[in-house]
């Protein structure tokens, strides 16, 4: 029987999406898209190692978010949550 590198490949998706969220969110604060330093995110949609979609919310402010996209494949962008009520 073959091994499966399944969770070895969710690991390491799991880190890239960690890791994209953290230097969007550094690069949200640079263009000081939040007030304050504490920001809460979740990945909505991704083609792994190339695109991540992210919500991204100051602490407290959950109605308050952005739609964000990030990865290799594109640039940096965002937009308020009040233009789009899905990422779609």
């Amino acid at each position: 029987m073959a091994e499966s590198n399944t969770d070895a490949n969710g690991e390491e998706v799991g880190a890239w999406f960690k890791a994209l969220v953290n230097s969007t969110v550094g690069e949200m604060l640079k263009l000081k898209a939040f007030t304050g330093a504490a920001v809460e995110g979740t990945p909505v949609w991704m083609v792994p190692h190339q695109i991540l979609i992210a919500k991204l919310w100051g602490a407290g402010e959950k109605s308050r978010f952005i739609w964000t996209i990030s990865g290799d494949a594109v640039i940096i962008d965002h937009i308020p949550g009040s233009m789009a009520v899905t990422p779609r």
